[in-house]
């Protein structure tokens, strides 16, 4: 099948986002979510079209590039696991049933693997499709009250009814699904997001994840301020539902004890397999909230003639825990700094959570720029 017609940065961009095994079918959505950070970063943070890919462009991209989760070492299960559009709606495809009747019948989905929705286009159709595929169900379910979404998601009273009604088909199918929320700061207060959980006491809820929410510079200062929630209120508020309710609650963007283990071994174990460079100068750079954490580890690591290096999210400023991470220019402009005072190290160590798998960030620049930058050896742990 020949390459759709379209701009080969575009193209790029799909192709990067099916590697990595994620379904992207465009930025159409129906919510409009005042705490979406693509809804508020600039344009050309991301390439698209403008409008959702066509049958014969998905087909394209889901032959040519899908990755199956398992078979690609250098995609990791969560990744794949997640069958959405990139600041869209799946379902809101026309052709989003024969979408995952075709990605079934080619085997590049596996059961239980997760549709993230917004709920609103959810159809009678489709649920029943998702029970006999075997696939999981992750919905966006912020508020059940509908004014109260309508005022974070938009959409219009009837597609909010839709979503929060769509709950009722899956216990109707026996379907268990997943809730993802992302608290509004009045709301964790006010009562409204607890009525979530109390409305859904008893039915066939896996999992309730509660999203650390994060904003960029370019999130107005209303906006932001509501986004702006202490770890600590949001590990009390999950504490209380799981005491309350009896209902199981992670905080994502905040890490267990179980997670902060693992990534401390998986640095670890990182870090041992490079002793070619253990005796040159070298400069760790980390996002300011990974700051304490990544000192601990090289600490305990016996790392030796290292410098360190906290990197100020400049280009899109405000919470790490947002999409925007940090990009290519942000460590240009640190390690720029740090050379004014310092002398140049061998090599520069970065945390290769701020790219994806093609080692690229959010602006699709490669991480080994900064080696042509500054002609100091880069290495992603």
């Amino acid at each position: 099948m020949s390459a759709p017609d379209m701009e080969e940065s575009v193209y790029q961009a799909y192709k990067k986002d099916f590697q990595n095994g994620v379904i992207t079918l465009g930025n159409i959505c129906s919510a409009d979510c005042v705490f979406c950070s693509q809804k508020w970063n600039p344009p050309g943070v991301l390439q698209d079209l403008n409008r959702l890919l066509t049958w014969r462009e998905t087909k394209h991209f889901i032959d040519e590039y899908l990755v199956k989760v398992g078979l690609n070492p250098d995609v990791e299960p969560a990744m794949g696991s997640a069958l959405h559009t990139n600041s869209g709606e799946f379902f809101l495809h026309p052709d989003a049933a024969k979408i995952l009747q075709y990605l079934k019948s080619k085997n590049k989905v596996q059961d239980k693997q997760v549709i993230i929705s917004n709920g609103m286009n959810i159809t009678q159709e489709h649920v029943r499709l998702i029970k006999k595929l075997k696939l999981g169900i992750q919905m966006s379910l912020n508020c059940c009250d509908i004014e109260a979404r309508r005022a974070i998601m938009k959409g219009s009273y009837l597609q909010n009814k839709n979503a929060v009604e769509a709950v009722d088909l899956f216990e109707q199918h026996g379907i268990s699904y997943e809730i993802a929320i992302v608290p509004y700061k009045k709301y964790l207060h006010n009562g409204v997001l607890e009525d979530v959980f109390r409305c859904l006491k008893g039915h066939h809820v896996k999992s309730f994840v509660v999203h650390k929410p994060g904003h960029t510079r370019f999130t107005p200062d209303a906006i932001a301020e509501e986004l702006k929630i202490d770890d600590q209120e949001l590990l009390d508020f999950g504490a209380m539902v799981r005491q309350k309710y009896q209902q199981r609650v992670s905080i994502d963007g905040y890490l267990s004890v179980e997670r902060k283990m693992s990534e401390f071994f998986r640095i670890r174990s990182a870090l041992a397999r490079m002793p070619f460079c253990w005796s040159q100068p070298k400069l760790f750079l980390c996002s300011q909230r990974a700051e304490q954490f990544i000192r601990f580890v090289l600490k305990k690591a016996e790392i030796k003639n290292y410098r360190f290096r906290a990197v100020e999210p400049r280009v899109f400023g405000g919470s790490a825990d947002c999409a925007g991470l940090l990009t290519v220019e942000d460590y240009r402009l640190s390690v720029q700094e740090y050379l004014k005072e310092n002398p140049k190290p061998d090599y520069m160590i970065l945390s290769k959570k701020s790219f994806d798998i093609n080692h690229e960030d959010l602006k699709m620049v490669s991480a080994y720029k900064l080696q042509e930058m500054f002609n100091i050896k880069v290495i992603l742990v």
